[in-house]
């Protein structure tokens, strides 16, 4: 984390331009990038074309509803409006042309209505979380999928694995009007930044030793402005002196069509101290390497998700790639299972459990918009077979798995839930001390976790 050592009273600093994107492969393993004034990070992310196509109907009207929009066109042109004339029955004369031609050559375009064409509207701002909890600006390269930038600068949608579907989501409209996404399901029912498809990301504000997202979470306040293809979002917590400024845009300039479908996503930080005092305040951003995520089962194989760093001048780049297993390694040192979550208790599968966050065994089945789950079983420490004893989240416990012998270098398990270090988390004990501690990234999906476990070998 980069720290501005001297965040004056009063004072803006900008730490520097964030790009989510890259077009030379997927996006990073929710890996911390160091910044500070003036840097510049560029995190990749996955170029996949649009789901969108003529062949899928969801770009084109249908000839319905051409028409029924051009009655209405046509009722608005036969409503009088001063903007061009008046004409003469014979305008073309004198310029070479049929004199009685309809059309006359001069439209005689009226001064004002000229200039209003070109006028600077003024920008929408939101501040109502009931209007900002629905907002969806799309911030991806023309052509390279949808991703959406939320009300409170979170992004959203992430529609960039080719997976084939109509609308910005899936959408069967609402329990009285059950309609698809081609007839205005996302319309009449929008989407409070919910998408089958979550790529876990996020930037985060270190305050002194405390955490805050820069999101609806971490300050409350928040005002979005859309001035396409630029949305402005500012974030202000009255308990705190330190505000932010996020403008978040991809490409989009006219008359440029390559650089314009670039799969970028940019965001620009500006933070303001009102305080009376300097503070020294460090930003994290991290991104998810997340190719091959919605890939199935099958066709993943022995593919690994890695990330690696690239320093460029005045920063760095974080590269997702996906690499295979080498196959000698994996034939020479095979796999070994050391525990798992197939059975009805805890007792048959050798686990032992403290507390209440996973007393009653394994959790059996699947939960709704979870992906990556393998097997018919997994712990949960959301227990919400005991809801009567209270919120399942804020119930706590251990769930201890049998001793074992480090014979392997790498320990994989699949890991989903929030980020919580100390508090949420997967450890490694030695002689009952925790030697490492693995937390979630804020996600719905089981991500594939390796660890080394080489300085504990021998």
């Amino acid at each position: 984390m980069g720290k501005l050592a001297a965040l004056e009273n009063g004072c803006a600093a900008r730490i520097g331009k964030i790009s989510l994107g890259g077009g030379q492969g997927p996006a990073p393993d929710s890996v911390p990038t160091e910044t500070s004034t003036g840097k510049t990070l560029t995190l990749s992310r996955i170029m996949n074309e649009s789901s969108c196509s003529p062949s899928s109907g969801c770009c084109s009207p249908t000839r319905r509803d051409f028409l029924r929009f051009t009655g209405l066109g046509t009722a608005a042109l036969l409503t009088p409006r001063a903007f061009a004339g008046p004409f003469t029955a014979n305008a073309n004369a004198g310029l070479g042309l049929d004199s009685k031609h309809p059309v006359p050559l001069d439209k005689k375009l009226s001064a004002a209505w000229l200039a209003s064409l070109t006028a600077r509207g003024k920008p929408s701002s939101w501040k109502d979380w009931a209007a900002l909890e629905h907002i969806g600006m799309p911030v991806a390269g023309i052509g390279t999928g949808t991703v959406y930038l939320g009300g409170d600068g979170r992004l959203w949608g992430w529609d960039i694995f080719n997976a084939p579907h109509e609308g910005c989501v899936p959408n069967n409209g609402t329990k009285e009007i059950q309609i698809g996404e081609r007839d205005g399901a996302n319309y009449i029912n929008p989407s409070k930044m919910e998408s089958p498809w979550n790529v876990s990301h996020g930037l985060v504000l270190h305050l002194n030793g405390q955490e805050k997202r820069l999101d609806h979470s971490g300050f409350p306040q928040v005002e979005f402005t859309g001035q396409y293809p630029i949305g402005t979002i500012k974030l202000n917590d009255p308990a705190s002196p330190i505000s932010a400024v996020v403008e978040t845009f991809s490409p989009f300039i006219p008359l440029d069509y390559d650089n314009s479908s670039l799969p970028v996503t940019v965001m620009e930080i500006t933070l303001k101290n009102a305080g009376a005092s300097a503070a020294s305040v460090g930003l994290e951003a991290y991104l998810e390497n997340a190719a091959i995520r919605y890939q199935p089962s099958t066709a993943v194989g022995d593919l690994r998700r890695v990330a690696r760093v690239m320093p460029l001048p005045g920063g760095a780049m974080v590269m997702g790639e996906v690499r295979a297993a080498p196959v000698a390694a994996a034939i020479q040192h095979p796999d070994i299972p050391l525990a798992d979550f197939e059975s009805e208790t805890w007792e048959k599968t050798g686990w032992v459990t403290e507390g209440n966050a996973f007393k009653g065994g394994p959790i059996h089945g699947t939960l709704p918009y979870v992906k990556g789950q393998q097997g018919k079983s997994f712990a949960h420490s959301s227990n919400t077979r005991l809801a009567d004893k209270g919120d399942p989240d804020n119930l706590t416990g251990t769930l201890t798995s049998p001793a074992f012998r480090a014979e392997r270098r790498y320990l994989t398990f699949l890991l989903v839930g929030g980020k919580n270090p100390g508090k949420l988390a997967v450890e490694i004990l030695l002689n009952g001390k925790v030697v490492h501690s693995l937390t979630g990234s804020n996600s719905n999906d089981f991500t594939l976790q390796t660890l080394d476990l080489a300085p504990w070998q021998g």
